[in-house]
């Protein structure tokens, strides 16, 4: 594999990485499971052990049930692909932010979280895909929304408007 490939199949994992944080936030299950391959093993310590296809779905489920609103942020990503261009692992920092609904007393709350995706990566019908998972939460915290501007735009599924950005494609 040429260093040319190597960079074109980190692009293609930074690519699936955004797409799984955009399928968390829009509660996109078809997009979710398109990031994992079927059989892909995911460790989220206490709170979840299974498959990816799984997770997804709980993983929505969780959301839809506890927050109106989440956003999911990547920022340092390392990759690593082997030579032959068949397997990767990638160390990836992610940062959240989910907003929970307002509570009997109408107080809303921020949960913060800081924390890396360990993923292992392989080659399936050419498409990069997760088969293995690892998720390590480094910093988790709880705020009080002490004032609230005006959210506008931004919704969980198909009705958020970056839905309709291909159609200016063509």
């Amino acid at each position: 594999m040429d260093r040319m490939e190597k960079l074109l199949a980190q692009q293609e994992i930074r690519d699936q990485l955004c797409r799984y944080c955009r399928s968390m936030d829009r509660r996109d299950d078809d997009l979710g499971r398109f990031v994992f391959t079927e059989d892909c093993t995911m460790d989220y310590g206490p709170n979840f052990q299974g498959t990816g296809w799984e997770f997804v779905t709980w993983a929505h489920q969780a959301h839809d049930a506890n927050y109106e609103q989440t956003t999911h942020q990547i920022t340092n990503v390392l990759i690593e692909v082997n030579d032959d261009g068949t397997k990767a692992v990638s160390e990836t920092y992610l940062h959240t932010l989910q907003l929970t609904p307002p509570d009997a007393k109408g107080r809303q709350f921020e949960l913060h979280i800081a924390g890396r995706y360990l993923d292992k990566w392989v080659r399936e019908d050419g498409t990069w895909k997760i088969k293995a998972r690892r998720y390590v939460q480094d910093i988790a915290e709880l705020r009080e929304c002490r004032r609230m501007f005006p959210r506008f735009g931004g919704v969980p599924g198909p009705e958020d408007p970056s839905y309709g950005l291909k159609d200016w494609l063509g």
